[in-house]
């Protein structure tokens, strides 16, 4: 997954070319068998096709309605396989661009796609815990293929035998038969999710989220091999009411709550099972809400740590989520293109906002909790009645996607959202798109108001926070100090503080009135601190990797 919309090209570790031309994150990349094309499929819901030694755009697919997860070229590079959120798997002519075949079967999103060998066969794995095997001369799916008890994130035909690995959410990869539908294997091995298979003639690897690369031997089934890597980026960050604890969450799938005035890890929750996406203090402070990539909601109790209740019967991932005012209430949008209100006492399902056509991206509730306003990748921003579910007002947009948006503490009647490069403000009363600015050289991924009415915070993938006075369109401050991605900005309650979370592993506390970075906090990384500096034996690409996992050497 690409987060910056581009699509990079690397060679001995250096990057070579940067393709530019994707509007959204790119989820995929697939190289044509005689390695002279490129393929990208990105939430934009285009595939781009690129000619290698050039960089240039050769085609632009459309067709699909929603995100596309993966794709795959057919072994004699003619055909292009993608399978995507709207359910559907397309066949795509490479030299046209032409839509070939569209096939439908599945009951949710396409996530995998592979060709077999002989170029009969088409597979497809998806959210449904089923793999469907294609025939490409009549498009009719011949077998459906179940054992999977989570969502089949990816799919690989062996190079010379009409057998096909899988792997899943469930924690486990196997191998299939394709003639007989027959699970002939089941690898176990990693206790976190299950995310890639990949097959030659002998060895079968498979990635998890808990950072490990399995290998294994495919006629005993035994592994011979375990591959280390790490990467914690922190996607959530937020305050508590008393300003005495920081809640993050991110690629680690833990929880972690942090002292603010001795930057400690006071607590670590674990339960979830794949990236958590955001966290959320009740304003009670009582509770903390998560939503992962495991498709769970947790509830946690802030005392003690333990988890309260797990909502799990999302058929789809939640993204984004947030409490009430008057803690009663937690809102959750989905990629199911809905948004849910659950009573926090009860756990009940209370109402479903039904209007977007594509997952929910961000939501709020209006200071008076009268009212929720939400984000899509429909590119549309909608204000809804809390209390009757209704879409009262369709907010006049543009043609980026609205990533983020919050209603103006103490004004009901103003929303602030953030997309592609630009601010906007709207008027709810009236739909109107009162202004739009240009805020920061990348894309903006999140925006926050502080709880006085008076400043906005913005950041994104330039790695800066922009601190400014909206009423007065005057910038306050610019925060450097990230050296990644920053997925969110959050306020203080009193509105001294601003914390950010990046995907350079850290969060930092900033004073928001002198700009000064009052302090980071990190995780501590697997090899954290050992010295390797009188370390013999290591080539520079080994110390290279240490170094990244905390080792530090002297100069």
């Amino acid at each position: 997954m690409v987060a910056d919309r581009t699509v990079r090209l690397w060679r001995a570790g250096q990057c070579i070319k940067i393709l530019h031309g994707h509007e959204d994150i790119v989820e995929d990349v697939a190289f044509s068998t005689k390695g002279h094309l490129l393929a990208s499929s990105s939430d934009d819901c285009t595939i781009r096709l690129w000619d290698i030694d050039t960089g240039e755009c050769l085609q632009v697919f459309e067709g699909h309605e929603d995100i596309i997860w993966s794709i795959a070229f057919s072994h004699n590079g003619n055909v292009l396989a993608s399978g995507s959120e709207d359910k559907t798997t397309r066949l795509w002519n490479v030299e046209t661009g032409k839509c070939i075949k569209i096939f439908t079967g599945h009951t949710h999103t396409v996530f995998a796609v592979s060709f077999s060998h002989d170029g009969s066969t088409l597979a497809t794995g998806s959210g449904d815990l089923t793999i469907r095997l294609w025939d490409l001369k009549t498009a009719q799916c011949f077998k459906t293929l179940t054992g999977h008890n989570h969502w089949v994130r990816s799919i690989a035909f062996h190079p010379e035998r009409l057998i096909l690995a899988s792997s899943s959410g469930d924690e486990m990869v196997k191998l299939w038969e394709v003639d007989t539908g027959f699970c002939m294997r089941t690898f176990q091995g990693h206790t976190g999710r299950s995310w890639t298979a990949q097959s030659d003639v002998q060895t079968l690897g498979n990635i998890s989220n808990e950072h490990l690369l399995n290998l294994w031997e495919v006629t005993s089934g035994q592994q011979f091999r375990i591959l280390q890597g790490y990467t914690n980026a922190v996607r959530s960050v937020t305050f508590n009411l008393e300003q005495t604890l920081l809640a993050s969450g991110g690629d680690d799938s833990i929880i972690r709550l942090w002292d603010i005035q001795t930057g400690v890890c006071i607590r670590s929750l674990h339960g979830h099972a794949g990236h958590v996406w955001q966290v959320a203090f009740s304003p009670s402070g009582t509770l903390i809400a998560s939503c992962a990539e495991d498709c769970t909601i947790k509830l946690w109790d802030v005392s003690s740590g333990n988890c309260l209740a797990t909502i799990t019967e999302h058929p789809d991932l939640a993204r984004t989520l947030v409490f009430s005012h008057d803690s009663k209430l937690l809102a959750t949008g989905e990629t199911s293109k809905v948004i849910k209100l659950r009573d926090i006492v009860t756990g009940d399902c209370l109402r479903v906002f039904e209007g977007h056509t594509a997952a929910i991206l961000s939501i709020a509730f209006s200071p008076d909790d009268l009212y929720i306003v939400s984000s899509s990748r429909d590119k549309t921003v909608k204000i809804w009645d809390a209390k009757t579910g209704d879409c009262i007002q369709t907010l006049e947009q543009l043609t980026s996607i609205t990533s983020n948006v919050v209603f103006m503490p103490l004004q009901s009647h103003i929303v602030l959202g953030c997309g592609g490069k630009f601010i906007y403000q709207w008027n709810t009363q009236s739909g109107e798109l009162i202004y739009e600015q240009i805020n920061h050289d990348g894309n903006i991924l999140t925006i926050a108001a502080d709880p006085k009415g008076m400043l906005l915070a913005s950041a994104g993938e330039d790695a800066q926070i922009n601190i400014w006075n909206w009423q007065i369109n005057e910038a306050i401050n610019t925060l450097v100090g990230h050296t990644g991605t920053i997925y969110a900005v959050s306020f203080s309650p009193d509105s001294n503080l601003l914390a950010s979370s990046s995907r350079d592993e850290t969060i930092k506390l900033w004073n928001v009135v002198t700009g000064q970075c009052i302090r980071t906090y990190r995780e501590p990384r697997p090899y954290e601190g050992l010295n390797i500096t009188e370390a013999t034996g290591l080539t520079a690409a080994e110390k290279a990797k240490l170094i990244a996992l905390g080792a530090i050497e002297d100069s």
